[in-house]
C-alpha cells in the first residue's frame, strides 16, 4: 500500500452523498491509498479502524472458509464500499477480508469521521441503509437459490 494522488471529491460513495458543506471536511479527513494486485486491503478478524471507498480497480471481498479455502462474498468495483461489515455495536472486527484483484485505489476514512459524516448527512445515511438492504436482498436470493435450485441450475447461476 502506498499513498496515491487525490480524488476528485465527486466519485466515491462518501463524497457523492455528503452535503456540499461537508465535502471540505471529507477532503481534510480522507486518505487516498493505492494497492497493487494481490495486496490485502484489510484482513478478517482485525480491528476495524475505518471504512474504504473503492475509487478505481476491482477488489475481491472474501471470508476464510475451512482450511486454505476462501468463500467469495462479492466483487467490489469502482464506487463500492469496503469494510462496512465491520460496523455495528460490540467488538468491531472485520468479518471479511478484501484483496485487490488489480491495481486499485481507495479513499479511506477513519471510523470516527465516518460516524460523524453519518450524523451530519441524512442522504449519506439513507444511501448506506439502502446499500445494506440491497446486500441483504442479494444474500437472501443466493440462499433461496441454494435451497430450491437443482445442481445444474446452481452451477449455471454461479458461473453467471
Amino acid at each position: 500500500m502506498k499513498k496515491a494522488g487525490d480524488c476528485d471529491l465527486k466519485t466515491c460513495f462518501l463524497c457523492q452523498f455528503s452535503i456540499p458543506e461537508w465535502v471540505a471536511a471529507v477532503a481534510d479527513h480522507r486518505q487516498h491509498l493505492f494497492y497493487k494486485k494481490g495486496e490485502t486491503i484489510f484482513q478478517e478478524g482485525t480491528p476495524v479502524k475505518g471504512i474504504y471507498f473503492l475509487y478505481d480497480g476491482k477488489v475481491k471481498v472474501h471470508k476464510h472458509w475451512g482450511t486454505d479455502k476462501d468463500l467469495i462474498v462479492r466483487f467490489a468495483q469502482k464506487g463500492d464500499i469496503l469494510g462496512h461489515r465491520g460496523l455495528g455495536g460490540g467488538e468491531r472486527l472485520y468479518t471479511v477480508s478484501a484483496t485487490a484483484l488489480e491495481d486499485s485505489t481507495v479513499c479511506y476514512t477513519d471510523m470516527n469521521f465516518f460516524e460523524a459524516s453519518l450524523k451530519v448527512n441524512p442522504t449519506l445515511t439513507l444511501k448506506l441503509m439502502q446499500f445494506y438492504a440491497d446486500e441483504l436482498q442479494e444474500a437472501e436470493r443466493k440462499m433461496r437459490n441454494l435451497v430450491h435450485m437443482d445442481v445444474k441450475s446452481r452451477l449455471a447461476d454461479g458461473l453467471l
